[in-house]
């Protein structure tokens, strides 16, 4: 029994790990989004704050974030695209995550 316990509260742990690796880059990404669609933001600088949070999990090296423009209508959007990788050793694969966030840009209001 106990090996049965011990494998579950691994893949537990695992599952966790992913899921807050997962929070984090979405975290990232609308955190980068905020500053990037303020009246005076740009997209760098909404990159580096989304790289920041990454960098604070140690997720920046395998992480990419994209900024663009996006028009809906009348409505300017700015849309930031984050991915990241992540090796489950349980599974023995990796897994990627794609995240997207959008604000409207105060800038075209």
């Amino acid at each position: 029994m106990a090996p049965l316990v011990v494998i579950m509260f691994m893949v537990v742990i695992q599952v966790g790990s992913v899921l807050a690796d997962r929070a984090t880059l979405m975290m990232a990404a609308q955190s980068g989004v905020r500053v990037a669609s303020t009246l005076d933001g740009t997209a760098s600088q909404g990159r580096t704050q989304a790289m920041t949070i990454l960098q604070g999990r140690h997720m920046a090296a395998r992480s990419s974030v994209v900024f663009r423009d996006e028009r809906r209508g009348a409505m300017h959007y700015v849309v930031c695209i984050a991915v990241t990788r992540r090796h489950v050793t349980w599974l023995n694969r990796d897994v990627t995550f794609t995240v997207t966030a959008r604000a409207i840009d105060e800038g075209a209001l």
